[in-house]
């Protein structure tokens, strides 16, 4: 303890110190209870001890590298699992392109479906179109291409509808 201080030194000494004092011995009793009967420790020992984790610590980061890597992977395993399932639940509630499920039973790929209906339709849509300006430069000649679209151009998207249909049965 502070055995060289004079008594009232000693006295404020073991005062102002007591809680570090009662833990130095604490301390040092649980050391002496590991260490074998009669066992010294050296500064030797010590040192060796110490360098012993430094000498694995290469080891040890090639051997974190590795499980992290591993981790990485199974990680991305994990995600496209996820990912997968995702595609299939959503492939499953295949929708038609205006919400019909009349077709549902009929049509095998309806993402195909989807995208030949789309395109006949923008096709249907320019000729309107390009009727309703036809009618605004050539009266006549506009009402005749809407009479013929009314009759065999609906005939004509119909056979096309129905090829479509065919298809992706």
């Amino acid at each position: 303890m502070s055995k060289s201080l004079s008594s009232l030194k000693k006295l404020k000494y073991d005062k102002e110190h007591g809680h570090e004092l009662t833990m130095y011995e604490n301390t040092r009793a649980d050391l002496k209870m590991l260490l074998a009967e009669g066992e010294k420790i050296t500064p030797k020992a010590w040192r060796t001890e110490r360098e012993q984790p430094e000498k694995e610590v290469p080891t040890l980061r090639n051997e974190r590298a590795r499980v992290c890597h591993d981790l990485a992977f199974a990680e991305a395993i994990s995600y496209n699992k996820v990912n997968l399932e995702r595609v299939e639940q959503n492939e499953s509630r295949q929708t038609f392109w205006a919400g019909d499920n009349s077709l549902k039973e009929k049509v095998k790929d309806a993402n195909g479906y989807n995208n030949e209906i789309s395109k006949l339709y923008t096709k249907c849509a320019l000729v309107f179109m390009a009727t309703g300006i036809l009618c605004l430069i050539f009266f006549w000649f506009g009402i005749i291409c809407v009479l013929l679209e009314s009759t065999l151009g609906i005939y004509v998207v119909w056979r096309i509808y129905k090829n479509i249909l065919l298809r992706h049965s």
